[in-house]
This record gives C-alpha cells, sequence and structure tokens, in this order.
C-alpha cells in the first residue's frame, strides 16, 4: 500500500513537471515568435532608411551639376538675377454674412428629433 502511494506521488510529481515545462515552453515560443516578427519590422525599416539615405546622397552628387542647381533653387522659390518673381497666395473662401444670418435658428432637441424622424432635416 505504501509502495502504491509512493509511486502515486512520482507520477503526481513527474506530471506537474512535464506540465511546467511544457507552459515555460509554449511561453518562449510564443515570445521567440513576437521577436522574429519585430525584427521583420525593424529590417524593413532599415531598409527604407537605407533607401531615403541613397536618395538623399544622389540628391547631393546632383547639386554638383549647375543646371540641377538652378532647378533646385527655383523649385525653393529662387531665381535668376533680373528676373521677377510672382508668389501668388489664394485667400480662403469666407461665407458672406447674408448666408450666416439666413441659417436656421437654433432648434431644440425635441425639434431637430421630429425634422429628424419626419425627414425635414
Amino acid at each position: 500500500m505504501e509502495k502504491l502511494g509512493l509511486i502515486y506521488k512520482k507520477i503526481t510529481i513527474f506530471s506537474l513537471l512535464i506540465g511546467i515545462t511544457y507552459l515555460a515552453f509554449n511561453i518562449s515560443l510564443t515570445d521567440l515568435e513576437t521577436v522574429r516578427q519585430e525584427k521583420i519590422e525593424k529590417e524593413q525599416y532599415v531598409f527604407s532608411l537605407q533607401q531615403q539615405v541613397d536618395q538623399l546622397n544622389k540628391e547631393i552628387g546632383d547639386l554638383e551639376d549647375p543646371e540641377m542647381i538652378e532647378k533646385v533653387l527655383r523649385r525653393e522659390g529662387y531665381g535668376k538675377e533680373g528676373e521677377i518673381i510672382y508668389i501668388m497666395k489664394v485667400p480662403e473662401p469666407v461665407a458672406p454674412l447674408s448666408e450666416i444670418f439666413n441659417q436656421e435658428q437654433r432648434k431644440s432637441m425635441i425639434e431637430k428629433f421630429i425634422d429628424f424622424i419626419t425627414g425635414r432635416n
């Protein structure tokens, strides 16, 4: 009888150890997958930054060419000596006062609800 109890204890302890090992291994696999996904995202980010650096280096190299310098300066708003540059700013439209005063007067929530239900909104 005592041997049977001892065997049950050993089986229980062994089962607990296997369960704990499985849980620890499963959690570490989940963490590993998360880290792998983060690594892929970081590599993509580094690749996009490298492309931006390459593009900027190309633009810097292009600035050795006088025609390219002129093109960049014109894009930034500069002109040749003697040229007149006109910068037009378009104002935002403003609603006329007549439209503002002709708007519907404030309605109560009940009136708004009735207008919504009847379709007059």
